[in-house]
């Protein structure tokens, strides 16, 4: 029987229809509501879930215990002291002008500190230098005149040998002229021609003598005169340059390369010679000067090597140096002697005050075990090393002997050829998995290679250790193992060297890893403590998830890491 098509399409079609509609409005429907989170059965076959891991490892410095020579060392707090210390005085009176140094500053020596005012002593030494032109002057007319009379004598002198020569030849020649005139040879008018002659030559000598002894007496005059402005030109010049010098008085210089210790005065004082402007000291070299007790006083002599360290956590080189002077008399309160080395300061990073730490070897000790002082620690009030035994943590106590500051002799409880760990054992316990890494004084050079994962798994407990960057993050599930629904874990913080700060936060998402562009619910942070953070987490399905966290020092990220979560059927 053939059914019309009217009626087969009411009978088949349109229930199909409307099967289809109903199939599609509830799957809207379920999709609308049903939790994001659930994934279905042929995905759920797709997940990894075989990957096993342990617990991560802290990295840390090792070191072997040898056989070594080691000092035996006291060390003592030093405190820098000055070479010298000099007040400056200034030598005048005057009003400060310039003071172009500060307390701090570095000098050096013919460095202006200060300026007084020069005005009054400006006028000074323009008077003065006025008199010693005057009395130059005064000098050069005398000398002049001076030298006139001299040749003056000189001249007259000259005449008067002429005029002795010409009165001795008439004389002879009056004497023979009278004889002849008695022995009546010749005439009486000649003889009067010759004796007038004489007369005539007698009368010139005794005028040169005249006019030579008037030249000498002139120069004799001239003499004191020119000695009188000598003296008159020396004393002006001296004065002239008393003045001088006291004017340069008003300009204040180092008389040391140093450091300004201390300025006393500002602009606009009025200085005295008693008034103290500033201190000078003088720190190349420098004076390290301890206190050392009277019982280590006796090992210690001028000669003893010293280290001094600039620094108390003993980092980086010490200076090497000498003992160069021990005080005679103790202190009465402290009951100890100052012992004091001299060190080259050339670049003036030691100031007067820095405490400084100083090292006295007092004697050698040779072929003994040794171990560097970071490798030794204090617990339960005795001394101990952390030994690392099939790649874990071991404590062990030991006794300690001498020590040179940098490392110590063992007298018990090591044996040659152990390693100790020198770095990275702060937050150690006994059995702690442990791995070799390399260390600076600055800290990790680089951090050992993390593990293949960090899953939360029966096999660890549920507990995953892991490192980022200079931190060490302890991962702790609550209930274990985890369920569909919230699961709380505890994560702690623990800095591989310094402290933890506050401002250190965590950032949670998860996700799974099938399904990574599913929306889920983030997991919550919540701190109890600067080192310890509480995680909520709620997993809606069965399978394997990632918690990436990220670690951050208030705005800057520190570091991200991952921890996997296996939430089984």
């Amino acid at each position: 029987m053939h059914l019309p098509l009217s009626k087969l399409i009411a009978k088949f079609v349109l229930p199909t229809i409307g099967l289809i509609v109903l199939y599609v409005l509830v799957q809207s429907f379920v999709q609308a509501f049903r939790n994001p989170n659930r994934m279905d059965f042929l995905k759920s076959l797709t997940m990894e879930m075989t990957v096993q891991v342990p617990p991560g490892a802290m990295p840390v410095a090792t070191e072997t215990v040898v056989h070594a020579t080691v000092g035996d060392v006291v060390t003592y707090t030093g405190t820098a002291d000055a070479f010298n210390d000099i007040p400056i005085f200034p030598r005048v009176q005057g009003w400060i002008v310039r003071l172009p140094v500060y307390s701090g500053d570095f000098v050096h020596k013919g460095q202006l500190l200060a300026q007084l005012d020069s005005i009054e002593l400006s006028a000074r030494l323009n008077e003065a230098k006025s008199a010693q032109e005057a009395a130059q002057n005064a000098y050069l007319a005398a000398r002049k005149a001076h030298e006139e009379a001299l040749a003056h004598t000189r001249h007259f002198s000259s005449v008067i040998h002429e005029a002795k020569a010409n009165l001795e030849y008439w004389e002879k020649e009056i004497k023979r002229e009278a004889a002849l005139l008695k022995q009546q040879i010749i005439y009486q008018e000649e003889y009067d021609r010759e004796l007038a002659q004489y007369e005539a030559s007698k009368s010139k000598y005794e005028q040169a003598l005249s006019q030579c002894h008037a030249a000498e007496m002139a120069s004799e005059a001239a003499e004191y005169r020119l000695k009188e402005s000598k003296s008159l030109l020396t004393k002006a010049s001296a004065s002239a340059l008393t003045q001088n010098i006291i004017r340069d008085y008003t300009r204040i210089y180092a008389p040391v390369n140093g450091v300004v210790t201390d300025r006393k005065l500002d602009l606009g004082i009025l200085a005295k010679p008693e008034t103290e402007l500033m201190r000078v000291a003088q720190i190349d070299p420098i004076r390290i000067q301890s206190n050392v007790a009277l019982s280590d006083i006796q090992d210690i002599k001028i000669g003893t090597p010293v280290k001094i360290w600039t620094d108390k956590q003993k980092l980086g080189k010490p200076i090497q140096a000498k003992v160069t002077s021990i005080f005679k008399q103790a202190e009465l309160p402290t009951r100890t002697v100052i012992a004091e080395a001299l060190i080259p300061n050339r670049e003036g990073h030691i100031l007067p005050g820095h405490f400084v730490t100083v090292d006295f070897q007092k004697r050698d000790k040779h072929n003994v075990l040794v171990v560097s002082n970071e490798a030794i620690i204090d617990k339960d009030q005795q001394r101990a090393t952390w030994l690392v035994e099939d790649g874990k943590a071991r404590l062990r106590y030991i006794t300690t002997g001498i020590t040179d500051g940098v490392k110590t002799e063992i007298v018990k409880g090591l044996n040659v050829g152990e390693a100790v760990i020198t770095r990275g054992q702060t937050y150690l316990r006994d059995g702690d998995l442990v791995e070799v890494a390399a260390y600076t004084k600055d800290g990790l050079v680089e951090l050992p290679r993390p593990p293949t994962s960090n899953r939360l798994a029966k096999t660890n407990n549920y507990t995953v250790k892991q490192t980022l960057r200079h931190y060490i993050l302890t991962t702790q599930l609550f209930i274990k193992p985890p369920i569909q629904g919230i699961n709380r874990l505890a994560i702690e913080v623990a800095p591989i060297h310094g402290i933890v700060p506050d401002n250190l936060t965590l950032d949670v998402t998860s996700h799974m890893l099938t399904m990574p562009k599913m929306t889920v619910p983030s997991p919550t942070v919540a701190k109890s403590a600067n080192d310890r953070f509480q995680i909520n987490f709620e997993p809606t399905m069965p399978g394997l998830w990632q918690l990436t966290i990220t670690l951050k020092e208030g705005q800057k990220a520190v570091g991200t890491t991952e921890i996997f979560l296996e939430l089984a059927d």
